[in-house]
């Protein structure tokens, strides 16, 4: 037996301390026995491939004995199990990344050759966590199967602690907890027997223990769909006695298989799902069992159910799926359902399915990217021979968006959306695989380099080219067979100056947060192309960094990603934090951890934590749910400056998001009364915004925040963003640019001095392209109006020869003390195609 243990204080988890207590063999590398038989079985390595019929378990010593994939989280010193077809990997004794905050768990999986997808799969136990004191290698895999364990015992986990616990009130729980995992040779079905002893920690008997809360946690939102048998994607909130669930991608598909008990869904949100497993009394001294499995297959819901024992699916539905010019990249998939239910959801590959079902008739259809679907086929499952579906040929456009004053490709966007006689490409949200881009959009196209490449089905278009909120649009009328390939090739013109200044949204989410499963290539190419140079990922309880995909994709020259986190609680509201140091080797990227720090605690921890100066902005503080807004919880009277709640309040923060998500919503209206009270009061906090976007569909950068500075500043030093955001040189908008300027020639965040009449005048130039609608400019002072500009024609300027001048003027102020001002502009109409305001 070969152990690996961590102290309380290890959190990397590659210690080279090898525990060998009760083993004679002595220190064995990566689990291999010296004893063995070298002329019948050659010693295996984990970073080399494993050959038919073996299977090896060890502890990562190097990187090359861990998986790579978009979500990977093992570290060195983690045990990894591994066998021909298969690679799971299980954290070591230490802290965890995300939400499951200790080891011990299932964290990531490769199953034939498909890239690790895995999320997060954890259990709490009455709301406590299970914290690992010891994991080892029991068996290397020379018996003919390999076995790992990992044991601890149920400790305090400040999460659940912070807003379920006071509402659900579980009783104690002090257990000693055992993870023993097992995979055979070949297999991609790894057992997790589930171990939980009513001793305390001297080993005498404890107390009864009511586990009225035995939670299942799962986020595996990294390209894959929550999934439930016959529910389908997104099924498993409201779900009861499920025998398994998972997620489904179109390139590998995970499940949790409970054996004989079975799982409740309780919540379910954005790919998140918290379940439930059988309650139970553990008598003092007794242990309760459960036999479970995680499963990987490649092939979608029926690779999970040919590995079940036990499985309703018994039947088999095969067939070809005839999809003309379906390339490499694009995913094919066939759903069969009866009355509601589904049976099955898989994969086409290299033109075929076979999916298992229960017995009796079936509605089969077959889906394919940027396609239409094809035509249901009835089919029972009794008879005998495979069955045939055609998915329509789509068309393909090939699309290339110019700057018009230099006739040079420029990363733009293309949205095309269909009229009502086309075809959508997007399946039942049940069975959907992908992104559905809403309001009709059959798909948006992120432009970043000249050929880019989308398919739709046939039918009539309008196809958009935009840039974010600085260039006109250009539209252009598509009609589109079957097998045509159209080239796009659109020129866009640049109509608002913003030189000096730079887009940023500092508010965004991707894979690496636990509700939201965007790949970081398609944040950067959509940022490129919406003329977003300072994209901020703010991930939840992770430091995002966007950096290397923005290399990868080609448009370093175009944005300059800071890596941030969106420190989350889940009791007094969210608050972002930048620029932060990445660093990939510690856990979550070296993200703060939240939880349990009361009050002004917290800013000290995140400032604690960074070498340098980080901003802290308060995120959406007014809202409907009090535990996401700090005003709201804390009870601020921003007129006085009185939190009536004051044990968790604070100043020590810099910015206060009054635009999240839009711009003109009640929440939001509050906020920005609550700005200007505060600058009546004298703090100078700065304003700023973020779209808060979690999905691909809700796009990115509306609203923006414009900042005084070059993009190339930031590109060589994310610290060059401090400097004009301390001094509030920024300011926030769903569209317009503004510039305002006193007489004697201060800008924004500046102290100007009124003239020996007393009077200050600001000089305040407004632009817009023409497709926003702009009708008023507003100058206020000390959060009162004191002068308006009504617009004449809300899409163009008194200047024919520059319509996008929206207003060009001087706003007069005689101040009677020292005061503040701002500029407000209003609009009409909507953003789109800008603003997707998708799902």
């Amino acid at each position: 037996m070969v152990g690996v243990g961590c102290s309380e204080e290890a959190s990397s988890g590659d210690s080279d301390t090898v525990d060998t207590s009760g083993d004679t063999s002595g220190d064995v590398p990566d689990g291999r026995d010296d004893t063995e038989d070298t002329q019948t079985l050659l010693p295996l390595d984990l970073a080399d491939p494993i050959p038919a019929g073996r299977v090896l378990a060890g502890v990562a010593k190097k990187p090359a004995d861990l998986v790579q994939g978009p979500k990977a989280e093992g570290q060195l010193g983690d045990l990894v199990m591994k066998n021909a077809r298969a690679t799971f990997v299980i954290e070591g004794a230490r802290r965890a990344g995300g939400y499951r905050m200790w080891g011990g768990q299932v964290v990531d999986v490769v199953v034939d050759g498909a890239p690790d997808r895995f999320g997060e799969l954890w259990f709490a136990w009455n709301l406590l966590a299970f914290r690992p004191e010891r994991a080892e290698v029991v068996d290397a895999g020379d018996s003919g199967a390999a076995h790992v364990r990992v044991t601890g015992r149920t400790d305090a986990y400040p999460w659940p602690d912070s807003f379920i616990r006071p509402i659900l009130m579980p009783g104690d729980a002090d257990v000693a907890v055992t993870y023993d995992f097992t995979l055979a040779p070949d297999a991609t079905r790894l057992e997790w027997r589930v171990t939980l002893t009513n001793v305390k920690a001297d080993g005498t008997p404890g107390s009864a223990v009511s586990m009225d809360y035995p939670f299942v946690a799962m986020n595996m939102g990294d390209g894959v769909k929550s999934f439930a048998p016959e529910r389908g994607i997104g099924g498993v909130q409201g779900a009861s006695e499920l025998p398994w669930a998972g997620a489904l991608g179109p390139e590998a598909t995970y499940a949790l298989d409970v054996g004989s008990a079975t799982l409740n869904g309780l919540f379910s949100y954005a790919n998140v799902d918290l379940m439930t497993l059988p309650a139970f009394e553990l008598a003092p001294g007794a242990t309760q069992v459960f036999d479970l499995a995680v499963i990987a297959a490649t092939d979608g819901s029926s690779g999970i159910e040919a590995q079940r024992a036990g499985s309703p699916a018994t039947a088999t539905v095969s067939g070809t799926v005839t999809a003309a010019g379906l390339g490499p990249k694009d995913v094919a998939w066939v759903a069969l359902t009866r009355d509601g239910e589904l049976g099955a959801l898989d994969l086409v590959r290299d033109g075929r399915f076979s999916a298992r079902v229960p017995p009796g008739l079936w509605t089969a259809t077959a889906y394919a990217t940027g396609r239409a679907a094809s035509a249901s086929m009835q089919v029972d499952t009794s008879d005998d021979g495979p069955i045939a579906l055609t998915v329509p040929e789509p068309a393909t456009v090939v699309v290339t968006i110019r700057d018009s004053a230099t006739t040079q490709p420029i990363p733009a966007q293309l949205t095309v959306i269909r009229e009502a006689s086309t075809p959508t490409p997007f399946a039942p949200a049940s069975v959907r695989l992908g992104p559905d881009w809403g309001s009709g959009r059959s798909t948006v196209v992120y432009a970043v380099t000249p050929g880019t490449r989308a398919q739709v089905p046939a039918g009539r278009y309008r196809a958009i080219a935009s840039r974010g909120f600085s260039y006109e649009l250009s539209e252009v009328a598509l009609v589109l067979e079957a097998g045509e390939e159209k080239v796009v090739d659109l020129s866009i013109d640049r109509s608002v100056d913003t030189s000096g200044w730079s887009a940023g949204d500092f508010h965004l989410h991707g894979l690496w947060s636990s509700d939201s499963d965007v790949p970081y290539d398609a944040r950067v190419r959509q940022a490129a192309a919406n003329d977003l140079a300072l994209p901020i990922m703010t991930e939840h309880a992770y430091i995002g960094d966007l950096l290397t995909a923005a290399e990868l994709a080609g448009v370093s020259d175009f944005v300059a990603p800071i890596p941030a986190q969106e420190v989350t609680t889940f009791e007094y509201g969210h608050f972002n934090a930048f620029p932060l140091t990445y660093d990939p080797d510690a856990v979550s990227g070296g993200a703060v951890f939240e939880h349990g720090r009361e009050g002004a605690t917290l800013f000290d921890a995140i400032h604690a934590q960074q070498p340098e100066r980080v901003m802290i902005q308060v995120n959406h503080p007014r809202s409907s749910v009090p535990f996401f807004a700090y005003f709201d919880y804390v009870d601020l009277d921003s007129l006085s400056g009185v939190a009536r709640n004051p044990a968790r309040w604070t100043t020590n923060w810099d910015l206060v998001e009054v635009f999240n998500s839009g711009c003109e919503t009640a929440e939001n209206a509050r906020t920005r009364t609550d700005w200007y009270r505060m600058n009546n009061l004298g703090w100078k906090k700065t304003l700023s915004s973020g779209s808060d976007s979690h999905s691909e569909g809700a796009g990115a950068g509306t609203p923006r925040n414009w900042v005084a500075i070059e993009t190339g500043a930031v590109a060589l030093d994310p610290q060059a963003i401090v400097a004009p955001l301390e001094a509030r040189k920024a300011f926030v908008s769903c569209g317009p640019f503004v510039r305002m300027t006193s007489s004697d020639g201060k800008g924004l965040g500046e102290m100007a001095s009124v003239d020996q009449d007393g009077e200050v005048a600001f000089a305040v130039k407004v632009e817009a392209p023409t497709w926003i609608g702009v009708t008023t400019v507003r100058l206020i002072e000390n959060g009162v109006v004191i002068a308006t500009e009504t617009m004449a024609d809300p899409h163009a300027g008194p200047d024919l020869a520059h319509p996008a001048v929206r207003f060009d003027g001087v706003l007069k102020a005689k101040p009677v003390k020292d005061s503040w001002y701002v500029v407000e502009v209003l609009g009409v109409g909507d953003l789109a195609p800008v603003w997707l305001e998708g799902p």
